[in-house]
């Protein structure tokens, strides 16, 4: 099935450049793009983004994302930081290891909250 195949090729995207050489080709094969199909490029834009800033998890709230970075990405932090304006949220949490124990020595195991406009992440994502 070529929908399928083309879902496949979407979850194996890495780089925001053949994020867009796949969208290229989908308009040259299939015209304008749907609505509800750029919602599913706009998660696939924020999966990439966040792989490529170490962020774990992007919570969605109604004004705001909270970015879960990793608690060694200070680097792609500062660097974000740069682009946008983001407020700390809390210092750390502590993950739970497999075993149920907290491993605090690991710092990408902690990751530190920051929170930022909706508006304004979506403006760098797009």
């Amino acid at each position: 099935d070529e929908r399928l195949n083309i879902y496949k090729r979407f979850a194996m995207l890495e780089t925001d450049s053949e994020l867009t050489d796949l969208l290229d080709e989908i308009r040259d094969r299939f015209g304008k793009i749907p609505e509800q199909m750029k919602k599913f490029i706009l998660s696939i834009k924020l999966k990439l983004f966040a792989e490529k800033y170490k962020i774990q998890r992007i919570f969605e709230t109604r004004n705001h994302f909270e970015l879960y970075f990793l608690g060694n990405a200070q680097k792609e932090q500062a660097e974000l930081n740069e682009k946008i304006e983001m407020k700390k949220v809390v210092i750390t949490i502590d993950t739970v290891s497999p075993k149920g124990k907290n491993n605090e020595k690991d710092t990408a195991d902690n990751l530190v909250v920051m929170k930022v406009k909706k508006t304004d992440l979506l403006t760098i994502v797009k």
